[in-house]
């Protein structure tokens, strides 16, 4: 995965729901996808708040709408699935980051 870039428009966060003492900042950063077929999937530069003391993630609707989009386009394309696909709250947790999505509403 890609190191985490902070977004430039990251004036003020809002505090971390899951450590609170923590701040969450807004960054792009690649999000890992796992497939019931067992295939991950790395979703590049995705918009999310990030926790700058646990590094908790928050997917927002933007960051959602862009994974969508992305399992849409490549898991159609692939024959992967006969449908589409929807980002479903949380993830499993990646022994990189250590911790799990959450998807804000």
């Amino acid at each position: 995965m890609k190191a985490i870039k902070p977004r430039t428009d990251a004036t003020q966060g809002i505090p971390c729901f899951e450590c609170e003492a923590g701040t969450l900042l807004p960054t792009v950063c690649d999000h890992r996808v796992e497939l019931a077929e067992g295939k991950v999937l790395a979703v590049p530069e995705v918009p999310m708040l990030v926790c700058d003391q646990c590094g908790d993630r928050v997917t927002g609707d933007e960051g959602n709408a862009r994974i969508n989009a992305f399992l849409d386009e490549n898991l159609n394309r692939s024959g992967l699935t006969g449908g589409r696909h929807r980002l479903r709250t949380g993830r499993t947790p990646t022994p990189d980051d250590g911790g799990e999505d959450r998807v804000a509403s």
